[in-house]
């Protein structure tokens, strides 16, 4: 197939495929308030932002160090590997939370599975990392698809017939760890047939110390937009956080997974060549969020609030600021994506560190003080200053390293 046809399919199934994903937990919720009740839709909605914080341990990184690893510094088996040790830390901090937390045994359960299920995504990512450093990234939205499908086809049909949502829940794993087993590693196993090799474990060491500083900062931002989630006192406050957080996950669809993923190996070889192009590149992503966001903010205060009302089967009439600040919110940490993908791209992780060490103390400072008491609206509230935070810092950062390059 030449480029532009490779390039037309990666588009169509990077949309189809992340689209698929990033509205998962949106459906589970839904079908979770409509079959089983709100009370047991916050236990899915901690549960499942729980094993976020665990996933973001467990991907090291993620593949962003793998597929911007344009020298090949490190072999694909050694990327594997490490990601393989990395995700045996998540069944042990899931074992700390349902040891020593006070959430109950629904949500421990819950939590125990949803873990399981990140566990697979984690390992299937680093196999995404050989495939897209093939040009074929289309084969990600694919299997990013049939785990939506069989997944929550799985849980709505299980929950459906049985009210059961554990059991729902341990449908979508089975559905997950059969797609790792048999599409994810089928597509990727030539690269890891030799696991072994003379001189693995110092490539292990070098690339776990390299690797370090950008595993800090993909596990800072899945930590601190969950951080007002453990001052909340009403477990139904949860569920209403997760749908309202739901602009995060559009414009992070948006911004990385639309916008940023496909062009990753492309902006990492320009930046490293010192090209000029790079901030124009950037302010027409910028654009592209604002005009989304201007749209989205139209729509929602005429009529947001009365879609959600419809969707879930709740009252959302007295909610129509919180939706326009969630917008604001996800606009926000879709910019800031934007500004730390190029950070991260130039290696600036101890300038990346102090940005984030100062943000989330103003959130945790923000969230002690006003979430127990004002609940929701004060969560919405603390997030939007972290954001706006880390945008300006970010920001002025990121197009300061980048004017000295060019």
């Amino acid at each position: 197939m030449n480029i532009s046809g490779n390039a037309r399919k990666d588009f169509l199934w990077n949309i189809v495929g992340t689209g698929c994903t990033a509205f998962t937990l949106t459906i589970i919720l839904f079908m979770t308030i409509r079959i089983n009740g709100i009370e047991e839709a916050g236990s899915v909605s901690l549960a499942f932002s729980l094993s976020l914080i665990f996933f973001s341990v467990g991907l090291y990184g993620g593949r962003f160090y793998q597929v911007t690893d344009v020298k090949n510094e490190f072999e694909d088996n050694v990327y594997i590997l490490l990601r393989f040790m990395t995700t045996m830390f998540m069944p042990m901090l899931c074992g700390v939370f349902v040891l020593f937390g006070n959430y109950g045994k629904l949500t421990n359960r819950l939590l125990i599975f949803f873990t399981l299920i990140k566990m697979s995504e984690s390992i299937s990512d680093a196999f995404y990392g050989i495939i897209q450093k093939r040009n074929e990234f289309y084969i990600i939205g694919i299997s990013f698809f049939y785990r939506f499908i069989i997944g929550v086809g799985l849980f709505v049909v299980i929950n459906f017939v049985t009210y059961d949502i554990s059991l729902a829940v341990l449908g979508m794993l089975f559905a997950n760890f059969t797609c790792m087993v048999f599409y994810d590693f089928r597509k990727a196993r030539y690269c890891v047939k030799w696991l072994f090799s003379r001189g693995m474990i110092e490539q292990l060491k070098k690339l776990a110390g390299k690797g370090f500083y950008l595993a800090i900062f993909s596990f800072i931002p899945i930590l601190t937009i969950n951080i007002p989630r453990f001052f909340l006192i009403n477990i139904d406050d949860q569920a209403y956080l997760s749908i309202f957080n739901m602009p995060n996950t559009i414009f992070y669809m948006l911004v990385m997974l639309i916008m940023i993923n496909p062009t990753l190996v492309h902006m990492s070889n320009s930046i490293q060549n010192n090209e000029a192009g790079v901030t124009k590149t950037i302010k027409r992503l910028i654009l592209v969020v604002c005009g989304f966001t201007a749209l989205s903010l139209i729509l929602a205060y005429y009529i947001g609030t009365q879609i959600l009302t419809i969707v879930f089967g709740i009252d959302f009439a007295g909610y129509r600021s919180v939706l326009l600040m969630s917008i604001i919110n996800g606009a926000l940490l879709g910019t800031v994506n934007i500004f730390v993908s190029v950070l991260n791209i130039m290696r600036r992780f101890i300038q990346e560190m102090t940005i984030y060490i100062i943000c989330v103390f103003i959130l945790l400072l923000f969230s002690v003080l006003t979430v127990g008491r004002y609940g929701l609206i004060a969560a919405i509230t603390a997030l939007l200053v972290y954001n706006a935070t880390t945008l300006l810092l970010f920001g002025f950062c990121s197009l300061k390293n980048l004017r000295r390059r060019e």
